[in-house]
Parts: structure tokens; C-alpha cells; sequence
């Protein structure tokens, strides 16, 4: 983090900080990852699974879908299937 146009980025005791409040300041936490515990960097605010089980789900719910549409489209979850 080298700036931010949300907020006056501050250094305290040598390490980079944004204001309290800014609402790009999770931009630069590491988070655990709630499937595998897996630490990352999220990509957007809302997210709290890394990369590889967002993957991981997308492949698993693609193959469900191959195997059982019709029961997906019967129960109303079709749209429901990439709510991750």
C-alpha cells in the first residue's frame, strides 16, 4: 500500500496504515479462509473464501448441475447454485 484516495494513509512505527473508518482499509488484510482456513488477501470486501475453494465450489456445483438439472430448475435453486 503505497497510497490511498479514500483516506491519509499514516505510518505508525514503520508499518503503513490506513484512517479508522476508511472504507478501503480491507484492501490490505489477510483473512482466514472459512473452508480451509487458508490465509489470503481478499480481492473484494465481501469476500471470506480464497480463491482455490471458490474454485473448488464453482467445479463442484457445475458438475451437480451436469447431473441433476432438472431437479435444480424442479426446487427453484438453479440461480442458487454459485451463492457461495
Amino acid at each position: 500500500m503505497s497510497h490511498c484516495d479514500q483516506c491519509h494513509c499514516m505510518l505508525i512505527q514503520g508499518v503503513l496504515c490506513h484512517e479508522i473508518g476508511c472504507p478501503e482499509s480491507w484492501r490490505d488484510t489477510v483473512r482466514d479462509c472459512h473452508e480451509c482456513g487458508f490465509e489470503f488477501i481478499p480481492e473484494e470486501s465481501d469476500q471470506y473464501h480464497c480463491q482455490s475453494c471458490i474454485d473448488d465450489h464453482s467445479q463442484r456445483c457445475e458438475q451437480q448441475w451436469e447431473e441433476f438439472p432438472d431437479q435444480y430448475d424442479q426446487m427453484g435453486m438453479a440461480d442458487d447454485l454459485y451463492d457461495f
